[in-house]
């Protein structure tokens, strides 16, 4: 692509967009005519939006007792409905009741805001489901809900019974809660008193720098969170390695780099022109690995997805860098004719790829990514080498393990980020 082209192409989008918000979604045009903004329309079933997900990883079961799951809503709307899964186990999952609040971010707990706690049924009014080995997908019925972006949903499963499955994901770096063992039915409670340990069954905070560490930040059988709205048109899907994942960020602050570009989103790109973000992060994942087992259900079976971010960086432990460029290359193959765009940033320095970075494979990775191969990118490797040895990290993005970004690694990555130009890309031609 040519990308001053695109770059200037979007700045006039841009314009256009701001305009619009500043005449009441209405947008300008050469002849003075104020025709109506036309977004692309939301993919996916009914106009259903993903606006949170994560994708499975493996843990513990959940056995009669209540988990409270903690999910960050990347855009706001007035209609929700849950997507659940147990896709690896050889058991069912049984939800006895589910209820959906919003969390009160100052609480430090499991507290809900109060009078926001609302039950949601299945199969047309039943309070409980049975989810069975192998599925990857079933939904709630759907609720009247409003979610206001960047709140903090909580999803309360009643998990009856010993026998349930191990199906948990591990995505958010967000706490996630649970009542002791054995414990029962607190779903419909807004206190957290009944949550006193997290998810996981720990309840301290890791120390910071501690490497692939975030204690209780699992869900439990919940795959994506979906709305009705007219906030956004389209899902960007995060689909990446610990980094994305945010690993070595603070742990439940929701700085990792996707909750921060989801907070750009709401406060620079007007209503009904935004994205959601979704993530789909796996500590330790490739590309190759990610291309071959989970590229079809974690991204192109998000619904309303229009783009995906790919940072998934660990091939370069074992792999050439043309080999990692084919991999982008099948991506790209794969993505374009369902209209899904690709977003590439480019890769960090890191010690699981340290050898690529002093043979030059991480630099051949990213001199394709920057000749504007994909259909956006952005160099967020660049903003984290060390200026005196791009091989290396910079002292004050480095986390301390040498692989993953600190809080402002990431605070910087979100605020180079090109929004404006993610947003109004049109939608591949192939």
């Amino acid at each position: 692509m040519n990308t001053n082209l695109f770059r200037m192409a979007t700045a006039v989008a841009l314009g256009g967009l701001l305009v619009a918000c500043e005449n009441g979604g209405r947008l300008a045009s050469d002849t003075g005519q104020p025709p109506e903004p036309t977004p692309a329309p939301v993919q996916g079933s009914a106009d259903w939006l993903a606006v949170w997900g994560g994708t499975q990883t493996g843990g513990a079961a959940m056995n009669e007792r209540t988990v409270r799951n903690i999910a960050l809503a990347s855009v706001g709307g007035h209609r929700l409905r849950l997507r659940l899964f147990n896709e690896h186990a050889d058991s069912a999952i049984t939800i006895g009741k589910a209820y959906v609040g919003i969390r009160d971010p100052e609480a430090g707990d499991a507290t809900l805001i109060a009078g926001s706690n609302r039950q949601i049924t299945f199969n047309g009014g039943q309070q409980g489901v049975v989810i069975p080995p192998g599925t990857e997908s079933l939904y709630s019925d759907p609720l009247d809900f409003q979610v206001t972006a960047l709140d903090q949903l909580a999803v309360s499963f009643y998990v009856v019974g010993e026998d349930n499955a191990a199906d948990q994901h591990s995505t958010t770096w967000n706490e996630s809660w649970a009542s002791a063992a054995g414990s029962g039915d607190f779903a419909a409670d807004e206190s957290g008193d009944n949550f006193p340990a997290f998810i996981d069954g720990s309840a301290a905070q890791p120390p910071q720098g501690t490497p692939l560490v975030c204690n209780g930040c699992t869900v439990y059988a919940l795959r994506d969170i979906e709305l009705q709205t007219s906030e956004a048109n389209g899902a960007i899907v995060l689909l990446g390695s610990s980094s994305l994942h945010g690993y070595n960020t603070s742990q439940g602050r929701f700085v990792k780099v996707g909750d921060l570009l989801s907070q750009r989103m709401n406060e620079e790109i007007p209503a009904r022109w935004r994205k959601s973000f979704v993530h789909k992060a796996i500590g330790g994942d490739r590309l190759d690995s990610a291309l071959a087992s989970r590229v079809d259900k974690d991204v192109f079976g998000t619904v309303g997805v229009d783009a995906v971010v790919v940072w998934v960086t660990n091939d370069l432990s074992s792999s050439s860098g043309a080999e990692v460029i084919a991999s982008y290359q099948d991506m790209i193959g794969r993505a374009h004719p369902r209209g899904v765009n690709v977003l590439c940033p480019t890769w960090v320095p890191g010690a699981q790829s340290s050898g690529a970075n002093l043979s030059g494979e991480r630099d051949l990775v990213n001199r394709w990514i920057l000749a504007g191969n994909c259909d956006g990118e952005v160099d967020w490797g660049g903003r984290s080498e060390n200026p005196l040895d791009p091989n290396i990290w910079r002292v004050e993005h480095n986390s301390g393990d040498n692989i993953h970004g600190n809080d402002l690694a990431h605070a910087d990555w979100s605020v180079m980020t090109p929004l404006a130009d993610w947003v109004t890309l049109p939608a591949p031609q192939f």
